[in-house]
C-alpha cells in the first residue's frame, strides 16, 4: 500500500522544460534556464516558450522572492508579439532591499509588496526580439498607517546569440507600524548573455541604495549601498533524454554602511553542477549541487547579520579566507499529463537540519503547475 501511495505522489510531481520556481530551485537557479519565471528578468524569453497559464503554490504572506503564491499567463497578440500578465509576483528590485533592511538589528519590519501586478509585452522586429515590462504595487492601512508602494520597469532585447536586459526599481517606499519610513535610490540590474556552441556566458551588474528614517526624524539613521558584479560560464550538454551542465561564477559584492563609512566585501567562486533526465514519457528527475570553492578578499568592517548579507556572521571581522561548509543539494521531480505540467522539489536533503528522508513533508516542498496551449 505504501508503494502505491509513493507512486501516486510521484505522478503528482512533475514538469517539462517550463522553468517554474520548483524547477529553477532544483537546478540551482542556473542562469541558462528559460521559462515561466525567467520571463520576469529576461522578457525576450516570451518567444522561447508556448502560451501558458501558470500557478505557483506559496505563502499568502510571503517573506522572500520565491515563497509567495502567484499566477501568470501569456498569449499571442499577433504573429510577432506576445503579452504576459502576472499577479502576486514579488520582484527582486523591491524585495531584495526590504529583506535586507528588515534583517538589521533594531529595525521594525516593513511589508513586502502587497498584491503586485505586472505586464510584459514582447515583439519581434527586423530580426530582433524586444521586451518591455512594468510592475506595480500599492498598499495603505489607514488605521496603523502602515504602507508600501513600488514601481519597476524592465526592458530587454535578443539579437541571436547575444542578449541584454535591464531591470530597474524606480520606486520602493514603505512605512512600518512604528512610523519609520523606508526609501531607496533606483535599483538597477544590467545583464549581458552570449551563447557560443554549448557554452553560455553571463555578466551582471547590480546596484542599489536603501535608507531608513525614524518617525519624527529629519535625517536617516540607516543608509546602505550595494554594488555587485558577477561573471558566469556554463557548459550545457544534451545526451539522449538528459541535459547536464556545469559552470563557475566569479562573484564580487560590496555593501557599504554610508553613515558609519564602513564596508563589507566578498569575492567568491561558486561551482554549480546539475542534470535533468527524462526517466520515461511522464517522469522527469532533476538535481543540482553548488559549492563555493574560492573565497578571497573578504572583509567585514560593519558586522552585518547573516540574515541580511550572505557570508556575514554578525560580528566585525578582519579579512577572512574561508567560511563554514556551504554545499547545497537540490532535487526535484517532474511530470507531464497531456497539456498540464507540474513541478515539485524535494526538501530536507541538505543543510544543517537535513533529515535525508523522502516523506509526506519533504516530497512536495514547492509546487508549480503550468497549462500550455
Amino acid at each position: 500500500m505504501k508503494k502505491h501511495i509513493l507512486a501516486t505522489a510521484l505522478v503528482l510531481a512533475s514538469s517539462t522544460a517550463f522553468a517554474t520556481k520548483a524547477r529553477q530551485k532544483a537546478l540551482g537557479n542556473s542562469f541558462h534556464l528559460s521559462g515561466t519565471q525567467t520571463v520576469f528578468t529576461s522578457p525576450y524569453h516570451l518567444f522561447s516558450i508556448d502560451n501558458f497559464v501558470s500557478v505557483e503554490a506559496g505563502l499568502t504572506t510571503s517573506t522572500t522572492v520565491d515563497n509567495g503564491a502567484e499566477g501568470s499567463g501569456m498569449f499571442n497578440v499577433n504573429e510577432n508579439s506576445r503579452l504576459f500578465m502576472s499577479i502576486g509576483h514579488l520582484d527582486e528590485s523591491v524585495q531584495t532591499q526590504r529583506r535586507f533592511l528588515n534583517a538589521l538589528a533594531g529595525v521594525t519590519a516593513y511589508k513586502t509588496q502587497q498584491n503586485p501586478i505586472e505586464a510584459i509585452y514582447a515583439w519581434k522586429a527586423d530580426g530582433t526580439t524586444w521586451g518591455l515590462g512594468l510592475n506595480y504595487s500599492d498598499y495603505k492601512n489607514k488605521v496603523t498607517n502602515e504602507a508600501e508602494t513600488s514601481t519597476g520597469v524592465r526592458v530587454a532585447a535578443s539579437y541571436g546569440d547575444f542578449k541584454w536586459k535591464l531591470n530597474t526599481g524606480l520606486v520602493n517606499k514603505a512605512t512600518n507600524t512604528a512610523g519609520d519610513t523606508f526609501d531607496n535610490q533606483p535599483y538597477y540590474n544590467l545583464g549581458l548573455r552570449y551563447q557560443m556552441n554549448t557554452i553560455r556566458f553571463g555578466f551582471d551588474y547590480t546596484g542599489w541604495t536603501v535608507k531608513q528614517t525614524l518617525s519624527g526624524a529629519t535625517t536617516a539613521n540607516q543608509e546602505h549601498q550595494f554594488q555587485g558584479m558577477n561573471v558566469r560560464v556554463t557548459d550545457v550538454q544534451k545526451v539522449d533524454k538528459t541535459e547536464y551542465f556545469y559552470g563557475v561564477t566569479l562573484d564580487q559584492s560590496t555593501f557599504k554602511d554610508k553613515i558609519a563609512d564602513k564596508k563589507f566585501t566578498r569575492l567568491t567562486a561558486p561551482v554549480l553542477i546539475g542534470a535533468e533526465t527524462h526517466a520515461n514519457d511522464w517522469l522527469i528527475v532533476r538535481g543540482s549541487v553548488v559549492q563555493t570553492v574560492l573565497i578571497a578578499q573578504s572583509k567585514d568592517e560593519v558586522g552585518y547579520p547573516a540574515a541580511a548579507v550572505t557570508g556575514a556572521t554578525g560580528t566585525v571581522d578582519g579579512e577572512f579566507a574561508a567560511e563554514a561548509n556551504n554545499t547545497a543539494v537540490n532535487v526535484g521531480l517532474g511530470l507531464k499529463l497531456n497539456k498540464v505540467q507540474i513541478d515539485a522539489t524535494l526538501s530536507g536533503l541538505s543543510g544543517s537540519t537535513a533529515n535525508q528522508k523522502v516523506d509526506g513533508t519533504n516530497l512536495l516542498a514547492q509546487v508549480g503547475v503550468v497549462y500550455k496551449y
